[in-house]
This record gives structure tokens, C-alpha cells and sequence, in this order.
């Protein structure tokens, strides 16, 4: 009996398919990596615009059992309770007004892409060398946002509107227009801001109070303008050339502000605090800037005789 034997031959890849398998795949990847990484970084703009609306909504839920009057800029992220009556009681810090309306949820706070990271990591500048923050979380800073200070006991129905330079480079630094800035030199924003995407280097990252001549401005995590040796604060870059801003009428978009090359240098180009104005009726022009000195501010928010007293946004003077 014949018997017929099959032989059976097994293929390999050439080096030529292997290398050509290769390519393609290395082309895939090429074509592919950048939308991901634009996907990834889209995402997180989200979040951090979903992260500044909840903190909006939780400023007008307040306004809502306070008479229509947002909280205390000295307070919003963390505040003192007295344990007792009287000046020289011991104060015990806890988590602020905007974490206590949303459930005291900690990474309301933070961006997804910075995670609460300081420019100065394991310094003194940044909040806890040890890197636990005040809310016991294991992250440097407090927070990624920061509540635009002057806007402190606005009402929600005010009127008042607010703009920023379109170019501050067309002004030296450090020299502003002030009281001489006219409408066409600004850009409208969208509502009255309330909190700031702040950029780490200018100055969120100086949390350690010691560290800023106006201590309130860093232990309290406030936007604000420039003051003794540091420059106004100003709008992050991380996103794509922006940060997020969020506003009292109740929405947050993204918001690309001038800046230059380079987020931690300071530039003629970059938009700081200082370069928000605010309308008002007792100048000419329609407009004053949003941040004043600390000497033009009463050390006591509160004080009726102070013309930047608490709720002075509400009609600008």
C-alpha cells in the first residue's frame, strides 16, 4: 500500500514584513498619540470647568440663605472659629463656606492636571513641605482656585460688569492705566468672576503666608493684585494656553488670557489682577480697576467707614 506523506511547511516573517509591520504600526501611533494626549487634556478642562461651576453654585446656594450676598473673601476656603467670645480666644480652622455647600468634598479644589502640585515642591513655599495639605489630602497646595478678593458680598443681581486689558503689553510694567483706562482698551468678560484657574507660579504656589506681604491674600487662597515684591496674580496657561474662570451668574468657561512664553517668567505680555476693571459711575471713563492696594482697604471688611468695605463691588466708587 502506497502512502503519501504531506510535508508541511511553516512560514515565518521576513525581516522586510516585520520592519514594514513596524512602520505601520509606528505611523498608527504617530497619527494617533496627539489626538489622545488633545482628548486626555480636553477632558481635563472639563473637569476643571465642572469643578469652578459647582463652586458658583455653591456661592449663590449661600447667597440664597444670606440675603442674595456672596460670603466673605476671608473665608470661602477655610475660616477660624473662635472657641470662644472675645479677642483672644483660640481659633480652630476649618474647611470654608464653598466646601461646606458642596458636602465638603475635597477635590472640588483641585485640577486634574496640576493636582494641587506647587511650582516650589518640598520648600517652604509650597503649603506643607511634608506634602499634606490643610485638608489632610496628600497634595501640596490647598487648592488649584482662588476667589477673586474684591468681589466679596457681591449680590447676585448686581449690575456691576467686568473687563480686562486687552493688551497690557501696550503698558509698561507695573504701570497701568488705572482711572485713565477707556472702553476700548478692554475686553468685556462674560460675567463678574469669582474664582481664577491661578497660576502656580503668580502666585498660587506661595501658600506659606510668610512668604507674601499680604498674608491674607495666601492663607486664605484669594486672587489678588500685586503687592510689596510679588507681581499681581495671574490666570494659569495649563490648558492649552488657558485656565478656567468661573462667574457669579452661575457658568465657567475657559479663558485665555494674554500672557507670554513662558508662564513662570513675568512678561509685559501676562494679564495679571491688577489689569481687571470693573464698572463705576464715579469715574469718566465708565470704568476703575477691580483690585486696590491693600492701604486703600480697611483691615476690617466689615467697617462702614471704609470705601472698600465689604459688598463694594456693588456700586464700584
Amino acid at each position: 500500500m502506497n502512502r503519501t506523506h504531506t510535508r508541511r511547511r511553516s512560514h515565518a516573517f521576513t525581516l522586510i514584513e516585520l520592519l514594514v509591520v513596524i512602520g505601520i504600526i509606528a505611523l498608527l501611533l504617530a497619527i494617533l498619540l496627539p489626538s489622545l494626549a488633545k482628548a486626555r487634556e480636553t477632558a481635563r478642562q472639563a473637569v476643571c470647568m465642572s469643578n469652578t461651576r459647582q463652586m458658583v453654585i455653591a456661592v449663590n446656594a449661600y447667597a440664597g440663605d444670606f440675603k442674595d450676598q456672596t460670603w466673605p473673601a476671608q473665608g470661602w476656603g477655610k475660616w477660624g472659629r473662635p472657641l470662644a467670645d472675645g479677642p483672644n480666644s483660640l481659633v480652630v480652622y476649618e474647611s470654608g463656606q464653598m466646601y461646606k455647600y458642596c458636602g465638603d468634598a475635597d477635590k472640588v479644589g483641585e485640577c486634574p492636571g496640576n493636582r494641587r502640585r506647587s511650582s516650589n515642591p518640598g520648600t517652604v513655599t509650597s503649603t506643607n513641605p511634608d506634602g499634606t495639605n490643610f485638608f489632610g489630602s496628600q497634595a501640596e497646595l490647598n487648592w488649584d482656585y482662588t476667589m477673586v478678593w474684591r468681589v466679596e458680598g457681591a449680590y447676585t443681581f448686581t449690575t456691576t460688569r467686568a473687563a480686562a486689558l486687552k493688551s497690557p503689553a501696550q503698558f509698561a510694567m507695573d504701570t497701568r492705566p488705572g482711572l485713565s483706562v477707556t472702553a476700548d482698551q478692554l475686553k468685556p468678560m462674560t460675567g463678574l468672576p469669582m474664582f481664577v484657574e491661578e497660576s502656580t507660579f503668580f502666585n498660587n504656589g506661595l501658600t506659606n503666608d510668610s512668604a507674601d506681604p499680604d498674608s491674607a491674600n495666601t492663607w486664605f487662597g484669594l486672587w489678588g493684585g500685586a503687592r510689596g515684591s510679588l507681581a499681581g496674580d495671574q490666570v494659569t496657561s495649563r490648558h492649552a494656553g488657558g485656565g478656567t474662570i468661573s462667574f457669579l451668574q452661575g457658568h465657567a468657561e475657559s479663558w485665555n488670557a494674554p500672557h507670554g512664553a513662558l508662564e513662570s517668567t513675568r512678561e509685559a505680555l501676562d494679564l495679571e489682577a491688577d489689569d481687571v476693571y470693573v464698572t463705576s459711575s464715579a469715574n469718566p471713563t465708565g470704568w476703575i480697576p477691580l483690585e486696590r492696594r491693600k492701604t486703600q482697604w480697611s483691615s476690617d471688611p466689615f467697617n462702614a467707614a471704609s470705601p472698600y468695605r465689604f459688598g463694594w463691588i456693588n456700586n464700584p466708587k
